[in-house]
């Protein structure tokens, strides 16, 4: 076959120098040139092509400007990238789907030059002059002379070098007046030669103007590597080879989809009936794993990605906060933020507030460990907050880590706690509902795993019922069963599940002393949950005796019977509001109580009890020892001395210092002392002693007994002495006299 098909014939220029780029320095940027001759006539220069592949630990620092033969000066890429690495073969055409800012590192690809024409406030010696490709020479230009490649690096930190740099023109390969816009090329004698396709056996190859690429690199062929249309991809070797589908709008594959060998990597939601993992050789006819059910929808809602940054805004005592305005009503999957930082792992803690961190409500929180990156786009963890669509929210940061900031201001919707001037880079994700199914995972034959699995939720569907438990059999198989079965002695009666094996229960021990016997480790709890939550201790089960141990309203309680509360503590009691200490006795108030009872603080004793003091004495009357207030007295508080019967009951005072008795002395007795003063209102008062009129003064040996009777006293003293002793050789003598 013969005929017209209009593409251009390809020139390749290649420089594959390796130039380091300076950190910070716009005085000495990394510059690869390279030397285009020997082209004849011009070329459309909206079908120049550039190609670069550069290594750098973060992009966003990066202005890449290409300076033509004529000064022209284009910018290719200002701070673009979401914090990550490198521009891995990208390349720089007019005609590309979409500009270089809406791509992500590494950028492999074809991309629209960001086109900004102006200065740079960083880089008072830089300025590009034009916006495309096709704006050189006024569209068309002959290309010959010198190009250059030139890198800034206008922020300091990372570091990186040019790998290679290529430029691509295109020429008219026929002057057939058929051909379409000069795009395809002149075919004869079942050949189609040109420096961008190229037709193989029962195919195309695409690029066969890279001398580097791997043989087979390029080729779309049908049936010539399997049994199918092969497409191969783009690659130095048969083990890096890549393709990207740039297909915004969504791809349907009608069919199975077999990945072999590295697998494949998808930036966005891929929604799939199934995904179906078979084993190879021998067992290709199992289905090793089979992956049904999409994953989780999320989209995002507000976006501050803007590449003005401000400083690192350092770690301080002061956490830090970024509100937002929901645009839709939906549930906040996560969000990312740009850090910064090379020299640690974090732990930092996010909070979502409903309105600002000041007054708003927590409405999410989570643990973030953010691992050593240098200015990067980061995912926080899943946060699952609620969102209204039109109300403010607020991102709250801990202390402890390095966030970039953008210093333009141009997020509308919120402002930084920071700076009014400075916001966050930051974006929101929503999704539909805050948990989905990501996947169900269904096997036709065995999976095998190599160490532990880890999950939330665990389902096996395939027998289950209400109230089944799984079972093993001697090979580790389970599967769900009834639990009344003999073997093991369970049964369930309602909701209620009971073992009638007489034995004991350990929980956390293999050999329980008791009818249950839990055994913790260190700080372990053991928990009984629930509102009003208790234990009962039953004497048996013909008894209605039983003990209750329960919290009620924030208080424990020992309940006897279900009725009398004998024991409570109540919420708030504090330290050592009852201390047993080890020999018995017990404080109330104190952790260290030296007798069987110690209380530090006022103690009651309410009604007409007592206090008995000698209680388990031999021969003690029955109310010696008491003390009680109007408990055998109605008026008076009574204190009953030591002894074995009502007429021999005995008080002493230590009082070494005095005693003093406000009001009247009341004495039934002897009285024995060496002299009594009696206050100006005060009077002695006879009492019948052995049916006589006495004031009764013991007095043993020979001793003065004063009496005194104060200035004030009115009226006129009387003394009555009276001698009573057995022995009538006692000589009683009493002489009274006033003492001035």
């Amino acid at each position: 076959p013969s005929g017209i098909l209009n593409v251009p014939n390809v020139s390749n220029f290649n420089s594959n120098t390796v130039v380091n780029i300076t950190d910070n320095n716009c005085a000495s940027p990394a510059i690869s040139t390279i030397n285009v001759s020997g082209f004849v006539g011009t070329i459309n220069s909206n079908t120049i092509k550039v190609k670069i592949d550069i290594t750098h630990t973060f992009t966003p620092d990066l202005v890449i400007v290409l300076v033509n033969p004529f000064n022209d000066t284009l910018c290719l890429t200002k701070n673009n990238g979401n914090g990550q690495d490198n521009f891995t073969q990208t390349i720089f055409d007019d005609n590309a789907p979409i500009y270089i800012s809406a791509g992500v590192n590494p950028f492999m690809g074809s991309y629209k030059p960001i086109g900004y024409i102006g200065g740079f406030a960083n880089c008072s010696s830089l300025t590009t002059t034009i916006a495309t490709f096709g704006a050189m020479g006024a569209g068309t230009i002959n290309p010959n002379g010198v190009w250059k490649l030139i890198v800034y690096d206008l922020l300091g930190g990372d570091v990186g070098k040019i790998n290679s740099f290529s430029i691509s023109l295109s020429s008219s390969a026929n002057s057939a007046t058929n051909k379409p816009d000069n795009t395809l090329a002149f075919w004869q004698n079942n050949t189609i030669e040109a420096g961008v396709i190229k037709q193989t056996s029962k195919g195309l190859e695409f690029g066969a103007w890279d001398t580097t690429k791997n043989v087979n690199a390029g080729i779309i062929a049908y049936e010539r590597f399997s049994d199918a249309l092969d497409i191969v991809g783009a690659g130095s070797t048969n083990t890096d080879r890549k393709i990207s589908f740039f297909n915004e709008g969504g791809a349907n594959f009608t069919g199975k989809i077999n990945v072999a060998n590295g697998g494949a990597d998808i930036n966005g939601q891929t929604i799939v009936d199934s995904i179906l993992v078979q084993a190879k050789g021998s067992y290709a006819t199992h289905n090793a794993l089979k992956i049904v059910k999409g994953a989780v929808n999320t989209t995002i809602d507000q976006f501050n990605g803007a590449t003005n940054f401000a400083a690192e805004f350092t770690t301080s005592t002061i956490p830090k906060a970024q509100t937002f305005t929901a645009g839709q009503t939906a549930i906040l999957d996560f969000v990312i933020l740009n850090f910064d930082s090379s020299t640690r792992t974090r732990v930092v803690q996010i909070r979502i507030y409903q309105g600002n961190v000041t007054s708003g409500v927590v409405i999410a929180a989570a643990n973030w460990q953010i691992n050593n990156f240098s200015r990067r786009f980061i995912n926080s963890p899943k946060l699952g907050a609620s969102l209204i669509a039109g109300q403010q929210y607020s991102i709250w940061l801990s202390n402890g880590a390095y966030w970039v900031l953008n210093q333009s201001n141009t997020y509308s919707a919120g402002i930084s706690s920071v700076n009014p001037n400075y916001d966050f880079r930051f974006v929101t994700y929503l999704a539909s509902s805050p948990q989905q199914d990501a996947f169900v995972v269904t096997n036709e034959g065995d999976v095998n795993v190599l160490g532990k699995v880890k999950t939330n939720e665990f389902q096996l569907s395939t027998g289950a019922g209400i109230n089944k438990i799984l079972r093993s059999d001697a090979d580790g198989n389970a599967i769900w069963t009834n639990p009344n079965f003999a073997a093991t002695g369970w049964t369930i009666n309602g909701n209620a599940i009971y073992n009638n094996n007489p034995g004991n229960v350990g929980v956390g021990n293999p050999f329980p002393l008791g009818k249950l016997d839990v055994q913790t480790n260190n700080d372990e709890p053991f928990y009984v949950r629930g509102q009003n939550s208790q234990i009962r201790i039953v004497e048996n089960d013909n008894s209605n005796k039983q003990w209750k141990a329960e919290v009620q309203a924030g208080n424990f309680n020992i309940t006897e019977d279900g009725v009398a509360v004998p024991f409570t503590i109540e919420d708030g009691s504090g330290a050592n509001a009852l201390y047993v200490k080890n020999g018995g006795n017990i404080g109330i108030g104190t952790n260290n109580p030296s007798a069987k009872l110690h209380v530090m603080g006022n103690a009651k004793i309410e009604g007409l009890s007592t206090v008995e003091f000698g209680a388990g004495f031999a021969n003690k009357e029955a109310n010696a020892g008491k003390i009680g207030y109007q408990a055998f007295t109605p008026d008076a508080l009574d204190i009953i001395g030591a002894g074995t019967t009502g007429s021999n009951r005995k008080l002493k005072f230590w009082n070494e210092g005095g005693a003093t008795f406000t009001g009247a002395i009341d004495v039934n007795g002897a009285v024995q002392t060496n002299s009594l003063q009696i206050s100006s209102t005060g009077t002695v008062i006879n009492k019948m002693l052995n049916g006589q009129t006495a004031l009764p003064v013991g007095v043993a040996g020979v001793n003065n007994f004063i009496i005194t009777f104060p200035s004030s006293f009115t009226g006129t003293p009387k003394v009555t002495a009276t001698l009573e002793t057995a022995n009538v050789n006692d000589v009683f003598t009493m002489s009274v006299k006033q003492i001035t």
